[in-house]
């Protein structure tokens, strides 16, 4: 069988190694140096690839700002709708908060887009770049630290030499399993159920974070007078909302989100997915560095899974580059241990954040409730930390990429 070598492979075609690929780009040109994508799915054929499903993903203002410096917002945005306001409150109670994006100065507090135009429109740029390959459909099997990077051995026994390996397959990562590191879950026993509904009312730029008894529900602004539905449900709970009727489910999520859009028209096709809190802590070793979901992933409460992924990659290339830059080697521990420990703060703060959000809403006690109540008017009355929660919210707060 063949072996082919690349400077840099990333296994995993989706949003993150997509992205990763495209930030890496200028500097592939510059330093003529070759990448490629090792993807399970076949993108070219138009085969069902899972980040690009029927989910939408909350983009915070400061992905925007990093989608915009490598070119491709342009073409994402014609397709996207901005958040200009957050309402955050819980059913059965009186507090609740409003965060405007005039508030932080800000045309948009962030946008969301559908997972599926945001994925094509990030294979399109890719497939313009020189020096990047796919290898898809192609499935990772084996691999080995050899003297100078990895070898990887394919499902069709051909073998893939590479400098520097980026691993991002997703949470369930077998290529994690294969490099023997390991992953710390936490189950929140519940399921994450999405879909897209239309509503009789325009939903006017808002998105709505509404937390239940049973889980919390966000509804996020689409195109038209549609919006994104990420509802936590128990795991005992999951089946019955995936079988009911499309009238029935319509029904309860009006009785727990509230008519403030009015009634729903439509309820799109549902999907669901269990939710757990994972944080990889042995994230690099020597030439290899794991990435996406393959590294964390956390509860979609407050929408910044993927924000913090796109921190972690801007990071990660500006550390490539520097390494290049100062001819070091891609091999040694101690630039990627540097870039780990930069990015840990950002990690361990958005991962405990949403956790804690989760955690403090959870609890229906009586006297959690109230107290709950008095954060949110306190939050929506304190103006200094409302525009921390604001700038946190758009991936720009502490411990982000400057």
């Amino acid at each position: 069988m063949t072996k082919q070598s690349y400077d840099f492979a990333i296994i995993g075609g989706g949003m993150a190694g997509l992205t990763m690929a495209l930030l890496l780009a200028p500097m592939l040109a510059r330093q003529n140096k070759t990448l490629v994508l090792i993807e399970a799915f076949n993108p070219k054929a138009g085969e069902y690839q899972p980040s690009f499903d029927a989910r939408s993903t909350a983009l915070s203002e400061g992905t925007r700002l990093i989608l915009e410096d490598i070119g491709v917002w342009s073409s994402i945005a014609s397709n996207v709708c901005p958040i200009r306001n957050i309402h955050v409150s819980q059913k059965g109670g009186f507090g609740s908060t409003r965060i405007n994006a005039s508030d932080a100065d800000v045309d948009a507090l962030g946008y969301v887009v559908e997972n599926a135009w945001f994925g094509h429109q990030l294979m399109l740029a890719v497939n313009g770049v020189e020096n990047i390959s796919w290898l898809a459909p192609a499935k990772v099997e084996h691999v080995e630290s050899v003297d100078s990077g990895q070898q990887l051995t394919l499902n069709d026994g051909s073998n893939i030499f590479t400098s520097f390996l980026m691993v991002a397959d997703g949470a369930q990562s077998s290529v994690r399993e294969m490099l023997g590191i390991q992953a710390n879950k936490d189950s929140y026993e519940q399921h994450a159920l999405v879909c897209n509904v239309e509503t009789r009312l325009p939903h006017g730029n808002v998105a709505y974070e509404r937390f239940t008894p049973t889980g919390p529900l966000a509804l996020l602004p689409l195109t038209e007078r549609r919006s994104a539905l990420i509802w936590s449900v128990p795991d005992d709970q999951i089946d019955a909302r995936m079988t009911m009727s499309d009238r029935e489910f319509m029904q309860l999520l009006e009785v727990e989100f509230g008519t403030r859009l009015g009634p729903l028209v439509k309820v799109g096709e549902r999907a669901s997915y269990p939710l757990s809190l994972m944080l990889v802590r042995d994230q690099v070793r020597p030439g290899v560095v794991l990435l996406g979901n393959s590294a964390h992933a956390l509860h979609p409460v407050a929408g910044q899974g993927f924000n913090l992924i796109i921190r972690d990659l801007l990071c990660l290339a500006q550390s490539i580059e520097q390494c290049l830059d100062d001819d070091g080697s891609l091999l040694s521990l101690e630039w990627l241990s540097e870039y780990h420990h930069k990015r840990q703060l950002d990690q361990w703060l958005t991962t405990s954040f949403s956790h804690w959000l989760i955690e403090l809403f959870s609890n229906d006690a009586q006297w959690l409730t109230r107290l709950r109540e008095l954060g949110l008017v306190a939050l929506d009355c304190v103006s200094p930390v409302k525009s921390s929660f604001a700038r946190q919210a758009m991936g720009m707060g502490l411990g982000a990429v400057k």
